[in-house]
């Protein structure tokens, strides 16, 4: 979450802003997730591109790092941030959330949905398991991404050869054990035989 103080007051975008008249206006041409930004607070709020201070902080579920203006739309995060929370946060926004050890439960189960809705391939379940942004993602969710790319049929050897060579264990043993058993499967429809 970012806001600007200026004036004596933080300025910061909520949905009111963001999904009103004004602001499909102002940010048709815009992808989703800039209205997270500085950039997008002085062009809604028409602030100069050096006035204030710039501030962000992204554990928005610990209000007290928050100015008091955003403590009060904090406390009602589904009616002030909802919409900006699952139609304008990206990929790796839910991610940080998943891997932050300091999220609550509640709010990573929540990002999980969001990948979940957003994803329908495995690409972003194969980064759940393999990278790392500033906290190494738990085993519970690695282990979660990992189901759910089985579970949804993994389609690409890339996938797998990026987690064999990026994985932490027992991951990569599991994506090179696949990618054998593709390579058996793969020879064995060539030959229109088994190999001994």
């Amino acid at each position: 979450m970012s806001w600007i103080v200026f004036n004596g007051r933080a300025w910061f975008l909520t949905d009111r802003e963001v999904f009103s008249e004004r602001g499909r206006e102002i940010f048709k041409d815009c992808s989703p997730e800039y209205v997270l930004g500085h950039e997008a607070i002085r062009k809604y709020f028409r602030l100069e591109p050096d006035a204030g201070e710039k501030y962000a902080n992204t554990f928005f579920w610990q209000t007290k790092n928050f100015p008091s203006e955003m403590v009060e739309k904090l406390a009602d995060f589904d009616k002030n941030f909802g919409r900006i929370f699952n139609e304008c946060f990206w990929y790796y926004n839910y991610y940080y959330i998943l891997e932050n050890p300091y999220a609550p439960e509640e709010w990573r189960e929540r990002a999980w949905q969001k990948l979940l809705e957003n994803e329908k391939g495995d690409f972003l379940f194969h980064n759940v398991i393999a990278i790392k942004v500033d906290y190494d993602m738990s085993e519970k969710w690695k282990e979660r991404a990992w189901r759910e790319m089985l579970r949804r049929g993994i389609k690409r050897d890339y996938t797998l050869e990026y987690l064999r060579t990026n994985a932490p264990q027992p991951w990569s043993e599991r994506a090179k054990a696949l990618l054998e058993k593709q390579l058996k499967k793969a020879r064995r429809n060539e030959s229109g035989k088994k190999p001994s």
